[in-house]
């Protein structure tokens, strides 16, 4: 059993893992600031939402920002973890771009104070929660060692991020080991802007679902697997020191997801437009290395993950 804090604990991928974690009896501590970068999002629906994470987990949340350095080192003192996993970050291109220097006092300064603390605090393993835009375009499946080329701030800060977490580990000898997810879905997301969230929200208000690009992809990611990929980077022996990928594997059309979308939901019709230049072609992942190594087995389908997240966003959104 280890004593491990989880950092952004209480957020959409977050408080899936610590659910992970107690189930396997690890001790947890959680790090939360529970910002809210979704002012679309009705205050009465993200109260809602946070009070479901919070009832699938035990362990109690510390609400604190990474940007304030002191009250960070005292909570590493007082938790003393053994592995931490950084999850807190901005959430997507368009939040970040939206306040890059906010976001770059985040994801940057940010995590420079947890690995500060961590290094003091004689943590053994640093998790680092990147993100499949450090590559850029790609139109194959990817491996860990295909070169980065991240295009857009978001993708440029999680690299950046990478070469923090790793040059940290190469001074002091701490474990660093770097996760790479992808388009993650599932319930309990504030993120009206995340695509499948975006087309589901559309699909049953019988709206239009626009594609931007006929061939564009994306490996959907249902969060449990995120989740349960994150536990195997923060649990197993063979993590050390490596990058992975933590992905389903498998790139699908947005234009597919979204056509399955309207089907499940019975509503909606979807529309191609042009590929929006300033984001990057994405596909599949490869996640070889996390299953043999790690022992990460992503077994949620597209079906079944838009399934389970439909069902959810029918039962807590609509509802209201």
């Amino acid at each position: 059993m280890s004593n491990i804090l989880v950092v952004g604990g209480l957020g959409f991928v977050g408080h899936n893992l610590v659910r992970i974690l107690e189930q396997n009896n690890h001790q947890i501590s959680i790090i939360d600031n529970l910002t809210n970068y979704y002012d679309e999002l009705k205050p009465i629906i993200r109260e809602r939402i946070i009070r479901e994470r919070m009832k699938i987990i035990k362990s109690e949340g510390t609400l604190a920002d990474i940007d304030d350095r002191n009250t960070i080192f005292n909570l590493f003192e007082e938790y003393k973890p053994d592995t931490v996993v950084h999850l807190a970050s901005f959430p997507s291109q368009k939040i970040v771009q939206h306040n890059p220097n906010l976001a770059a006092r985040t994801m940057i300064e940010g995590l420079i104070n947890v690995l500060d603390a961590s290094v003091t605090n004689n943590v053994k393993r640093f998790v680092y929660i990147s993100s499949s835009m450090v590559y850029g375009d790609f139109n194959r499946s990817v491996i860990e060692k295909t070169e980065c080329k991240p295009r857009g701030q978001y993708g440029v800060l999680k690299l950046c991020g990478e070469l923090l977490v790793k040059d940290y580990s190469y001074r002091t000898g701490m474990e660093y080991v770097i996760a790479r997810p992808s388009a993650v879905y599932g319930p309990r997301d504030l993120d009206e802007e995340r695509v499948v969230n975006k087309f589901i929200k559309a699909a049953f208000q019988n709206k239009t679902l626009y594609v931007n690009g006929a061939d564009e992809k994306l490996d959907f990611t249902y969060v449990e697997d995120t989740a349960h990929g994150i536990y195997c980077c923060a649990t197993s022996d063979k993590a050390k020191n490596k990058t992975f990928n933590i992905a389903r594997g498998k790139g699908i059309k947005i234009h597919n997801a979204a056509l399955l979308i309207t089907e499940l939901i019975g509503k909606g019709s979807v529309v191609i437009k042009e590929k929006d230049k300033n984001q990057p072609s994405r596909g599949e992942l490869s996640v070889g290395e996390a299953i043999y190594n790690i022992g990460y087995h992503p077994t949620v389908n597209l079906d079944k993950g838009l399934k389970e997240t439909i069902a959810w966003y029918n039962t807590f959104i609509l509802s209201e």
